[in-house]
């Protein structure tokens, strides 16, 4: 899996593409992860057909986004 600072500027990017509304993530520094805690279907649509490397776990009410390394 790719790094943090890079999964960072890759969900970024994303975001900034999106024309929708912008979504919650929160960053767990300590172990290296992010997670979208509240999105519209519109972002999620979005977000899975952005980058064929990703990968979302859904699990405790959160979204963990991983890129795999290319």
């Amino acid at each position: 899996m790719e790094n943090l600072p890079v999964t960072l500027e890759k969900i970024q990017s994303i975001v900034k593409t999106n024309r929708g509304a912008k979504p919650t993530i929160e960053v767990d520094f300590k172990e290296d992860r992010v997670f979208i805690v509240d999105a519209c279907s519109g972002f999620l649509k979005h977000l899975y057909n952005s980058d064929e490397s990703l990968v979302a776990h859904f699990h405790d009410g959160k979204i963990e986004i991983e890129f795999f390394k290319r």
